[in-house]
C-alpha cells in the first residue's frame, strides 16, 4: 500500500496554490457554471484543481498519465472528504478512460505535452455534452513554480536551448487552440510571454459546436 504523503502540488506554497486555483475558478465562472456540473480534469496531477474546485460539482473525474500522481490524488481528496464526488484514473488526451459525457473539460498546463493535438481536441469533443466547454490553461515560459531556474532569464541556471524549446511547444499549443474547428473560442487571453509575472498564464475558454 502506498504511504500517505503530504499534499504534493505544482507549487511549494499551499496558500499560493489555493490562490492560483481560485484564479482559475474566477476565470471559468465568468462564462461557465461549475455548480452541479460533471467535470473532466485532464492532467489532474495530484488533485490540485479537484481539491479546491470540486466541492460544488456533481462529479469530478481526473486523469493523468502518471500513476503515482493518481494515487496521491486519491489520498489527497480522501483527506478532504471529497472522495464521493471525485474519481481519478490513469489516462491521457488520447486515452480518456471514462464512458460518460461531461459538461466541462479542463486542461491545466497539459496540452503542450501532447504531440497529437488534433486527436486531443477530437477526444475532448467526443467526451463533452452538446454545448459543453473545454477550458485550456497553459503556462507562459517563465511562470512561478514551473522549472523557474531553467526558464528564468535572470537565473544563473537559465538554459536558453530549453527555454527556446519550451517556447516553441507553448506557441504550438496556443496555435492549436486557434486552428482547431471543433470548438468556438469564447475567450482567449495571451499574456506577454517575455515578462516574468508570477501566476500570469495563457487561457482559453472553448465551447463545443454542433
Amino acid at each position: 500500500m502506498m504511504e500517505s504523503k503530504p499534499y504534493v502540488s505544482y507549487t511549494t506554497n499551499l496558500a499560493v496554490d489555493k490562490e492560483i486555483t481560485n484564479g482559475y475558478k474566477s476565470i471559468i465562472e465568468e462564462h461557465i457554471l461549475l455548480e452541479n456540473s460533471n467535470v473532466l480534469d485532464i492532467g489532474c496531477g495530484t488533485g490540485r484543481l479537484a481539491a479546491h474546485l470540486s466541492e460544488s460539482v456533481n462529479q469530478w473525474c481526473g486523469l493523468d498519465i502518471d500513476s503515482e500522481s493518481i494515487e496521491l490524488a486519491k489520498i489527497n481528496l480522501k483527506k478532504l472528504k471529497l472522495e464521493d464526488r471525485v474519481t481519478f484514473k490513469v489516462g491521457s488526451f488520447l486515452n480518456i478512460p471514462f464512458d460518460q459525457k461531461f459538461d466541462i473539460a479542463i486542461s491545466s498546463n497539459s496540452l503542450h505535452f501532447e504531440d497529437n493535438k488534433d486527436g486531443a481536441f477530437k477526444n475532448v469533443y467526443n467526451s463533452l455534452n452538446s454545448g459543453g466547454y473545454f477550458v485550456v490553461f497553459e503556462p507562459t515560459p517563465t511562470p512561478a513554480g514551473w522549472s523557474p531556474d531553467k526558464l528564468n532569464k535572470s537565473s544563473p541556471n537559465f538554459d536558453p536551448k530549453f527555454f527556446d524549446r519550451k517556447v516553441a511547444e507553448l506557441n504550438n499549443s496556443y496555435a492549436a487552440v486557434r486552428n482547431q474547428d471543433l470548438f468556438e473560442i469564447i475567450q482567449e487571453v495571451m499574456p506577454n510571454s517575455t515578462t516574468n509575472v508570477e501566476g500570469d498564464q495563457y487561457h482559453a475558454i472553448l465551447r463545443k459546436v454542433k
